[in-house]
């Protein structure tokens, strides 16, 4: 789901990723359980992402986990991380709270965000290219709804994660302050970045704060489902 460092929560996490490549080569790991440790990395990505695991702390971390997947391949043995219990529900709900904090939320969190919208080949809205992660390194984030244009610049909360999602520098350019409505949009245009048609037509607080809960939620989901894939 990472392709560039643009979406990373922090460089380091490259470190448990590249030790893996290295001992798969090296050993000639066998193809069935290659694609098990693999699928046990994105799982080890997206909860790193959610716990903000490399919010601190990251060199010990990084490396601690390189061990815990060197040990994987060598041994059998499943990282701790893999396999220990938590509460779904609350950890939904801790995100949702740091995608709707309005100063932000947390660096893995708006990371994750990018991440993935990329996963599910999220486009730009204004250049039309089809996959955003062809083009990761001149990945901004976009207002939905703009912070300076009107009725939005009255709005409380225009910062929030909920309402920012992924677009190329020169799509976001063009795009510039002008609100969601204005632009030809198609489904297949939003409905990767968690944004549907009916959502547009927002013309007060209320209804922005509405846009923003459910795309939350989603965005939760979607992220929560990818580190316990069979959860929901």
């Amino acid at each position: 789901c990472v392709n560039a460092r643009t979406f990373l929560p922090a460089p380091l996490m490259l470190l448990p990723v590249a030790v893996s490549m290295f001992l798969f080569r090296r050993n000639g790991t066998k193809s069935s359980v290659r694609v098990e440790i693999e699928k046990g990395l994105e799982r080890w990505f997206w909860i790193s992402v959610l716990q903000d695991r490399y919010g601190s702390s990251t060199n010990t971390r990084a490396l601690n986990d390189a061990r815990e997947f060197r040990t994987w391949i060598s041994e059998g043995t499943v990282p701790s991380l893999l396999t220990e219990d938590k509460s779904l529900d609350e950890l939904a709900a801790e995100t949702i709270g740091e995608l709707l904090d309005r100063e932000g939320g947390e660096q893995s969190i708006r990371a994750g965000l990018m991440c993935i919208v990329a996963a599910r080949s999220g486009g730009d809205w204004a250049a039309k290219r089809s996959a955003l992660a062809d083009n990761a390194e001149t990945i901004e984030r976009h207002h939905v709804f703009p912070s300076k244009g009107f009725p939005a610049k009255q709005w409380k909360g225009l910062n929030a994660l909920a309402n920012l999602t992924p677009q190329s520098r020169e799509s976001n350019k063009e795009l510039g302050n002008s609100m969601p409505v204005d632009h030809k949009l198609v489904p297949q245009d939003i409905t990767p970045h968690f944004v549907e048609l009916n959502q547009l037509a927002v013309e007060t607080q209320a209804d922005f704060d509405k846009f923003c809960r459910t795309r939350a939620e989603e965005i939760a989901a979607a992220m929560v489902g990818r580190a316990y894939p069979g959860s929901s």
